[in-house]
């Protein structure tokens, strides 16, 4: 569990703050504890289980990387640095695979995720 103090601090930070924005390219299935993703424009299917498809289904447009590590963090036990860093990863991942883009909370535009 989250302390008040962690939560504040990972708030604070501006990488933490920008939004995940799928792609509009996309659908998903779950079943039998894994999610695949179509990726359309590539006709690239993406498979993930346990915490990466619970990320990824947190991906909802509106929620900061804070929020889903909030809600990550919450059920899981981790050090708040590293599953930030993890979570930047998979982020990166999925960008790099053209499947999301990062805005900022300001903006309704994405920018580019930067590694």
């Amino acid at each position: 569990m989250l302390s008040a103090q962690n939560i504040e601090s990972l708030r604070a930070r501006p990488d933490a703050a920008r939004i995940p924005v799928l792609a509009p390219c996309l659908q998903h299935e779950t079943g039998d504890g894994e999610l695949v993703v179509y990726v359309v424009h590539s006709q690239e299917l993406l498979m993930f289980n346990g915490v990466g498809a619970g990320v990824y289904l947190l991906l909802d447009g509106q929620r900061s990387i804070a929020d889903v590590l909030e809600i990550l963090l919450d059920a899981l036990p981790a050090d708040p640095e590293q599953a930030l860093r993890d979570v930047q990863q998979f982020l990166g991942d999925l960008a790099a695979r053209g499947v999301l883009s990062l805005r900022d909370p300001e903006d309704r535009a994405p920018v580019a995720l930067t590694r």
